[in-house]
């Protein structure tokens, strides 16, 4: 498998630890470190696989995200919502 991250998706600089795709194929997520602790960014998949969308300033990259949480060891894409993703 071939990875590629587009420059826009990051976590202000810290590092990102992982990466899960809605299974859908419309958003995914990545997880890694915040500003103090744990970050979940919520992206739009749309920007990622057509060029026109990335450009588009209309369509957003960024979708959600939630700073300060720790230990977060599932991801309920089953019913997504923000506030379901982290417990912190």
């Amino acid at each position: 498998m071939k990875l590629l991250k587009p420059t826009w998706v990051n976590h202000n600089g810290k590092p990102i630890f992982s990466v899960d795709i809605h299974p859908d194929g419309t958003k995914f997520a990545t997880g890694g470190q915040g500003q103090d602790s744990g970050k979940v960014v919520i992206w739009n998949m749309s920007p990622v696989l057509q060029e026109d969308d990335e450009k588009d300033e209309n369509i957003p990259k960024m979708l959600c995200q939630m700073d300060n949480h720790l230990g977060i060891t599932e991801w309920p894409f089953a019913g997504f919502a923000c506030w379901q993703s982290a417990q912190g």
